[in-house]
């Protein structure tokens, strides 16, 4: 499994998976049933990697390899194929976006192409940018400042100002492949964090990047998140690392998680406003303190999670990766 996502009105839950997997959960995920795709290659279905409500806050969508797009118009409960290439191409799409204004969709291949769609997902088209030897993985839309940042390997950073029409290519100086992103809704303050430590900074909707001081240099950054609570921003990564500042970015400290395995996700429980952390070997960590101290939360299984989010019904902990956990809350 690699992507969870919630209906609008908390109604039900959207899991999707490798080869063509979409499950669908109107109990708060105490069980699921599988949901048809009508696949255009159906001996290659797709892995669908990413999932987004669309700007009608209605229409699910998601993407993934081989090159494929997807939507559902009736609630999730059937989909179809909107945009697809042929498998032996190798496309890739890793994620799909709202732009700054949340009104049109964005979504980008790891290869560099990337696409729009102004109709909620029916339709997509190319922007004239193409970049080649370019993956994309992460992107942004800063509503703050009206722009939109798209990053991945080599330290590579695509901007827009027109919500994702056109496209300039950025050059950091350096390569540093980026995984994690975070924005700053109110001050437009952009974050983006990846291999070797690397922790870059732009308050001026990604336009300039600081690269900023960081404690560890032999992990590789994955996941940002604010806690509203405290005021702390914290970063998680590769072999159990957490980061956390006090100064919106601008100086980390190093605090103990108390394991060593991957931590990919953090992610906020709205109903007590405490943070958790969601990684490989069934680690789940719970933080009541805004990032100082971490306890492990049981997850009953090794198997890894991808990502997580919690279900606005029921307050209930989705874990999804190699298995599906569901942890009601305490």
């Amino acid at each position: 499994m690699n992507a969870v996502i919630a209906a609008a009105d908390g109604s039900a839950l959207l899991a999707s998976g490798n080869v063509g997997f979409l499950i669908h959960s109107t109990d708060s995920g105490q069980s699921w049933s599988p949901l048809p795709v009508e696949w255009r290659q159906p001996m290659v279905p797709a892995n669908i990697f990413s999932l987004i409500l669309a700007p009608d806050a209605k229409t699910p969508i998601g993407a993934g390899p081989p090159g494929t797009l997807t939507r559902s118009s009736d609630d999730g409960r059937s989909w179809q194929v909107v945009h697809d290439t042929f498998f032996e191409q190798g496309s890739i799409f890793s994620q799909v976006l709202l732009d700054d204004r949340r009104e049109a969709v964005l979504s980008f291949e790891t290869k560099g192409d990337v696409f729009r769609s102004e109709d909620n997902g029916a339709t997509w088209s190319k922007t004239g940018l193409t970049l080649d030897k370019t993956l994309l993985r992460i992107g942004l839309a800063n509503p703050a400042t009206g722009s939109i940042v798209l990053a991945g390997k080599g330290g590579q950073i695509l901007r827009s100002s027109d919500q994702g029409k056109s496209w300039s290519k950025l050059e950091l100086g350096a390569e540093c492949n980026l995984f994690g992103a975070w924005l700053d809704p109110a001050s437009g303050a952009m974050l983006l964090v990846g291999e070797g430590g690397v922790i870059l900074r732009s308050e001026d909707g990604g336009l300039r990047w600081q690269r900023i001081e960081s404690p560890v240099s032999d992990s590789v950054l994955l996941s940002v998140l604010a806690d509203p609570v405290s005021g702390a921003l914290l970063i998680s990564g590769r072999g159990g690392v957490l980061l956390r500042s006090m100064d919106g970015g601008r100086q980390w400290l190093q605090v103990n998680s108390g394991t060593q395995e991957d931590l990919r996700q953090l992610l906020l429980e709205p109903r007590t406003q405490h943070v958790f952390a969601v990684g490989r070997g069934g680690t789940i960590l719970r933080s009541r303190d805004g990032g100082l101290s971490w306890q492990a939360v049981p997850s009953h299984t090794r198997s890894h999670f991808r990502s997580a989010r919690f279900d606005p019904r029921s307050g209930a902990l989705i874990a999804v990766g190699e298995r599906l956990v569901v942890l009601t809350p305490q």
